[in-house]
């Protein structure tokens, strides 16, 4: 199976994102057991980044607002390829991001993503050009400034054209729907001797997952931020 097409760094970054050969001297903070138990739980509070390249972070993302006044502006106009984006490049929202926006782009913004009506991402909708070759609806691009993960572990960020969530997802039940607000979606794939997992009104973003990385071949813990 085709490995999902992924957006390298383009020229004009914000210098200062670190290499893989850095992102691997780091001391391991977890193993992927602990990984995947914070995935089942919704414990995405205890996904962290080593203290040294948090601090690099947060001096980087003072720049990057700098330069660009927030975190959507920047993965808008530079981070995002523009094939993607060229039908939407519309003015990011002027409030700052938060931080658990900034560590998530699972959709155009945080704003969009908890959109209640109009459309949402349908694995149906999607093609194969989407799926491997990063079509217009899609969009997949390696975490920049991921999380400690362990050694063998990659931390990709799949964006998507149309929101991730909707109330639709959840037969409109206003209690489900709070707690998605609350804990966003997750799930889990190719575990060997079990079967995959994923939270209620996660089933799209799981087909898209199993889609991008066979559960033959690699084992998936994913999540939406809500």
């Amino acid at each position: 199976m085709p490995h999902p097409k992924v957006y390298g760094l383009p020229p004009n970054v914000v210098a200062g994102i670190p290499s893989q050969a850095e992102l691997d001297s780091f001391p391991r903070m977890f193993i992927w057991d602990q990984l995947r138990t914070f995935i089942l739980e919704c414990d995405l509070g205890a996904l962290k980044r080593n203290p040294e390249l948090q601090q690099r972070y947060d001096k980087w993302n003072i720049e990057l607002k700098k330069i660009h006044g927030t975190v959507e502006r920047y993965i808008l106009d530079v981070r995002l390829p523009k094939e993607f984006t060229e039908t939407y490049n519309t003015p990011a929202p002027t409030r700052p991001a938060t931080p658990r926006e900034n560590n998530c782009a699972d959709g155009t913004s945080g704003k969009v993503m908890k959109k209640e009506d109009g459309e949402w991402v349908k694995f149906e909708d999607l093609d194969a050009e989407d799926l491997l070759k990063g079509g217009k609806g899609m969009c997949l691009l390696p975490n920049d400034w991921p999380y400690n993960v362990p050694y063998g572990v990659r931390h990709s960020i799949l964006w998507t054209r149309k929101p991730i969530f909707h109330k639709a997802l959840l037969d409109h039940n206003e209690d489900a729907w709070a707690k998605v607000l609350e804990d966003g979606f997750s799930g889990l794939t190719g575990r060997p001797g079990h079967d995959d997992w994923y939270t209620p009104g996660g089933e799209e973003i799981h087909k898209i997952v199993k889609s991008l990385w066979n559960p033959e071949e690699f084992e998936c813990a994913w999540f939406v931020n809500p």
